[in-house]
């Protein structure tokens, strides 16, 4: 099958398909200061004859705008107003999923849940990619402290501003890894090969924190437990 070359269009047929108008002048003034306005010099190279003066049509003709303004528009995504709208539902959420979840919450649940609220009060779902600039975004302000990668494999992010101490995150890693993640102060000093009382006092200041809550023992011997809301995972959506 033969190619079909592309048709080789003359400045003239150029023109006129665009709308535009040409003249052509029959001759040029002998002085380039008596060249009648709009009528620019011949280029190099080319005939005197063969100089066009383009007039475009008022219906087509633009609005002069200031310098850069067309280029600032291009570089202006749309997607910035929906990342505005997400800091804001963001920063409104979380007192409401602190309450829920404690002061960590995993990953994919705190994505979903931004998702599905931002649908409800937009009529439109946002995509993850405006949600994690909306995080960083937030997270620069300091309003909230981020995403964390456990070692077992966890994500989470944490809804206050404050970050880890290598304790704290070897608890939640620790947590993370049972089925329901909670521990008791004994699991906790053997896993993490620590004192009783330095497993008391980690445990107890992550319940301080919000991100651990303590679940009294029984008096048929069940032993006090600190449970970790924000490690239940729970509808997660998908990255594409």
């Amino acid at each position: 099958m033969t190619e079909k070359k592309p048709e080789r269009l003359s400045i003239r047929k150029l023109m006129r398909s665009l709308g535009m108008l040409l003249r052509v002048p029959s001759e040029l003034p002998e002085k380039a200061g008596e060249a009648e306005e709009g009528i620019e010099p011949a280029p190099e190279g080319l005939a005197e004859g063969e100089v066009i003066e383009i007039r475009i049509p008022k219906e087509i003709a633009r609005e002069e705008k200031p310098a850069g303004t067309e280029v600032a528009e291009v570089l202006k995504p749309k997607e910035d107003s929906m990342v505005r709208h997400l800091e804001v539902l963001i920063t409104r959420k979380i007192g409401e999923l602190r309450e829920k979840y404690g002061d960590i919450m995993v990953y994919g649940d705190f994505l979903a849940s931004v998702v599905d609220a931002y649908a409800e009060e937009y009529g439109e779902e946002p995509s993850i990619w405006d949600v994690e600039e909306a995080i960083k975004h937030l997270e620069k302000e300091r309003i909230i402290a981020g995403v964390f990668t456990l070692s077992s494999g966890a994500r989470i992010i944490r809804l206050s501003p404050e970050g880890f101490g290598k304790d704290e995150l070897k608890v939640l890693e620790i947590a993370s890894t049972r089925s329901p993640p909670q521990l008791t102060i004994e699991e906790l000093a053997v896993e993490a090969d620590w004192p009783v009382a330095k497993a008391r006092a980690v445990l107890e200041a992550l319940e301080k924190a919000g991100i651990a809550r303590h679940v009294p023992g029984s008096y048929a011997g069940e032993q006090d437990k600190w449970h970790f809301p924000g490690l239940e995972k729970h509808g997660e959506v998908k990255q594409d």
